[in-house]
């Protein structure tokens, strides 16, 4: 997929009051690449993430996701900031967990591609 982020903004509002996570972001990520996103907590880390996901709006700006190689949706996952969602699993069994269901890996071999997968990260 490929990801372009102007200006982008986030501003929680509750009570009356506002907090804003962030303001007039602006990034690519072309297909295929790795990236990371560092910074103090509290500084909106997670909110762009749920953002990238589709789980959260931005408030400003534009985000764009567009899927690449003939796919006809972006292909996004989100772990949340625990070790896992099942304590009792590795990493590959969470990977392959998240990926057993996936169409375009039916009929793979999910060890593959899940160290695959592992082997990007």
């Amino acid at each position: 997929m490929q990801v372009t982020a102007t200006q982008l903004g986030k501003v929680f509002r509750s009570n009356g009051r506002e907090t804003v996570a962030y303001q007039d972001l602006t990034f690519e990520i072309r297909p295929g690449e790795f990236f990371c996103i560092v910074g103090p907590s509290g500084c909106g880390k997670t909110t762009l993430l749920r953002m990238l996901a589709g789980l959260e709006t931005h408030s400003s700006g534009q985000l764009e996701i567009k899927p690449v190689n003939g796919a006809d949706a972006p292909s996004v996952g989100m772990v949340g900031q625990e070790h896992g969602l099942f304590p009792w699993m590795s990493l590959p069994d969470h990977v392959r967990c998240l990926r057993a269901d996936h169409p375009r890996l039916a009929g793979r071999d999910l060890d593959a591609a899940c160290d695959r997968y592992l082997a990007k990260v």
